[in-house]
């Protein structure tokens, strides 16, 4: 449920805890939100839009540590990666949307990002041998997108190369393992097969928890033993 704040208050019932005067956005309603143990840090304004995850008694509903949800300001959506880095720290989260892009990187990461890419065309074009994944493993690391990252990071294409033949068999047993894609295969499969790829980086926005985000694939499977 939707609320606008109207005003904020701090009382004490075992201890310190926030209590949220709220109006349903839709149903002009007033109601109240106890925020309890962790919750009750959370900082929230005079006139923030807050959605209230669970059921109210009444009109008045009580979050805490095991129990509820509050998401202050959920239009402005943010990705599951600076959530995560909020946690540990919160100018992290805050710092790295601001500043996005300006970090140089390390051989690690571009590796990372270049068998991520590789791995959902190998998915996505139905390639089964490793013959097949070794030449879009090398027509991966010839794109501009990645010889610019290969010379930030002072790489060349075949140590780039090199490093990624590594993991090659690595994709080809998973392959044989979840999905249906090479028919010769004679392997046990396991009970959920992937049978088609129909679509990579979906975009995922939810305004209900404000978070947003890539679905890496999205595939239609196949369950056995069921």
């Amino acid at each position: 449920m939707r609320f606008v704040i109207i005003v904020h208050i701090v009382y004490f019932r075992n201890g310190n805890d926030l209590c949220l005067q709220l109006t349903d956005i839709f149903t002009k309603k007033q109601k109240i939100c106890i925020l309890s143990g962790f919750w009750a840090d959370t900082h929230v304004s005079e006139n923030d839009i807050v959605n209230i995850l669970g059921s109210f008694d009444g009109d008045t509903y009580h979050i805490t540590d095991t129990n509820g949800l509050i998401v202050v300001n959920p239009d402005l959506l943010l990705s599951g990666t600076t959530v995560v880095s909020s946690v540990f720290c919160m100018r992290k989260g805050v710092l790295s949307e601001k500043f996005k892009g300006c970090d140089k990187g390390n051989q690690q990461m571009l590796y990372g990002s270049i068998i991520h890419f590789v791995f959902q065309q190998v998915l996505q074009k139905g390639l089964t041998s490793e013959e097949q994944i070794l030449k879009e493993a090398t027509t991966t690391v010839q794109q501009a997108r990645f010889l610019h990252d290969m010379y930030k990071c002072n790489a060349t294409e075949g140590e780039v190369l090199e490093e990624i033949k590594k993991y090659i068999p690595q994709m080809k047993k998973w392959l044989d393992q979840y999905t249906n894609l090479a028919s010769t295969c004679s392997q046990k499969k396991e009970d959920l097969n992937i049978t088609k790829v129909t679509d990579i980086e979906e975009n995922i926005w939810c305004p209900r928890y404000g978070v947003k985000g890539k679905i890496d694939l999205t595939v239609e499977v196949q369950a056995s033993n069921l």
